[in-house]
């Protein structure tokens, strides 16, 4: 049987890469939206996280302001729209915003940037092989 994690948070430990519980093992569903810091924590999975492990993976380049509540558009703050790549890479470089790579559990932020100025993440082991011990025992 294959698991499926549809929360965000939960997502790395699935058998599929997608966030929605296994579609992409349909034909059809390979295409999903992969730049996400979820993806980006699977595709790292017991390595280094750093966001170029998404750059080059396909965002809408319109503004995504308008669909997102007052407390998270940045728009206001950057003085125009913002796009889905700016909104993850300021969630991707604030520590401890929901949704940023440490609110993952077993990730944490390390105080390394790459040349690019975003911050390196990496996993925790003793909490990851404590999952792993749960997972086992179950």
């Amino acid at each position: 049987m294959r698991f499926g994690a549809a929360d965000n948070d939960l997502q790395y430990l699935s058998d599929d890469a997608c966030c929605c519980s296994g579609v992409d093992a349909v034909h059809g569903f390979e295409r999903f939206f992969k730049h996400q810091i979820a993806y980006a924590v699977r595709n790292n999975f017991g390595n280094a996280i750093t966001y170029a492990a998404i750059r080059h993976e396909w965002a809408p380049s319109g503004s995504v302001d308008r669909y997102l509540n007052s407390a998270r558009r940045i728009g206001s703050r950057i003085g125009r729209t913002a796009t889905v790549r700016e909104h993850i890479k300021r969630r991707w470089n604030t520590s401890g915003l929901e949704g940023s790579p440490d609110s993952f559990f077993g990730v944490e932020p390390t105080s390394e940037r790459t040349p690019d100025g975003m911050r390196v993440y990496r996993w925790n082991p003793p909490k990851i092989a404590a999952l792993r011990q749960k997972i086992n025992a179950e």
